[in-house]
């Protein structure tokens, strides 16, 4: 047991002979901000790889999925109600913190900053629940500013 804790001290003392503490921290700060950078950024512009980094996605389910457990619902028709208004519905919309990214059927992503415009180019039959106001809301409500 001795032999192994001299061996561990030893390694110990020279990786800290060779990376200083302050090094390291200061390599962590840079990975983080440039992390969080990209974070900040992402679906502000329809570029391919910022469309990628977002905070919530939303989408329809098109299937009712034999998984739920139905027996414990008040109401165990209304996963049923809900899949059966949506069954033909294909949008995605994913939410950044300051903007929102669509894609609806085999379309590509749409990204805006003004939400109202992407709701223009949805048709109500494409979003019927409304998971475009849900994002809205939730980035106005949720993600505020001093999260940042």
């Amino acid at each position: 047991m001795a032999r192994w804790n001299k061996i561990a001290l030893g390694l110990k003392n020279a990786f800290i002979s060779h990376v200083r503490f302050d090094r390291l921290l200061a390599s962590l700060l840079l990975g983080s901000i440039i992390l969080y950078s990209l974070v900040l950024a992402g679906c502000a512009s329809p570029s391919a790889p910022l469309v990628n980094l977002y905070l919530v996605s939303l989408s329809y389910q098109t299937s009712l999925s034999p998984s739920i457990n139905t027996s414990s619902h008040v109401n165990p028709n209304l996963t049923a109600t809900l899949v059966s208004l949506t069954k033909n519905t294909t949008l995605e919309v994913r939410t950044g913190y300051f903007g929102l990214c669509v894609r609806y059927a085999a379309s590509g992503w749409e990204c805006s900053r003004d939400s109202v415009l992407l709701a223009k180019r949805v048709q109500p039959i494409q979003d019927p629940l409304d998971l475009m106001g849900a994002s809205e809301q939730l980035r106005d409500g949720v993600m505020f500013d001093g999260m940042m």
